[in-house]
């Protein structure tokens, strides 16, 4: 009986995992378009996985604007 379990539930798993990774693939696929359809000045890696986007020159990293002395 247990060994039917068993047999049973790696089936699932084996089935859910295969769906999970065409889906992944799926995905993954839409994303791919999705990049080539940005214009070039805002397809940048800063949009990737653990990517921050640009900071605009000027700037601080908390917006606000850097003087170059003066008060």
């Amino acid at each position: 009986m247990h060994s039917l379990v068993r047999v049973y539930v790696l089936k699932v798993h084996r089935t859910l995992g295969s769906d999970l990774q065409d889906r992944n693939d799926e995905l993954q696929a839409e994303l791919e378009g999705l990049r080539t359809r940005l214009p070039e000045s805002r397809h940048s890696p800063s949009w990737g996985p653990g990517g921050r986007g640009r900071q605009l020159s000027g700037l601080s990293p908390a917006g606000r604007s850097l003087s170059l002395g003066g008060s």
